[in-house]
């Protein structure tokens, strides 16, 4: 049987795993980030991704 969600711990594990990516993508290179994975019209690597989403999630 599945727990009620704790919004405390929700948070907490969102904090946590937001750390943990940008402790990574610090230590990844940029030829790495800037590779180019995706066929989107606008949104070709990792980098262009974590930019658009950063840059979406400043202006809420």
């Amino acid at each position: 049987m599945n727990s009620p969600m704790n919004p405390a711990d929700v948070y907490a594990y969102v904090v946590r795993a937001r750390r943990d990516l940008w402790a990574a993508l610090e230590q990844a290179p940029d030829k790495v980030l800037s590779r180019p994975l995706l066929d989107g019209a606008r949104f070709h690597s990792v980098k262009d991704l974590v930019f658009h989403v950063a840059a979406v999630c400043s202006t809420k």
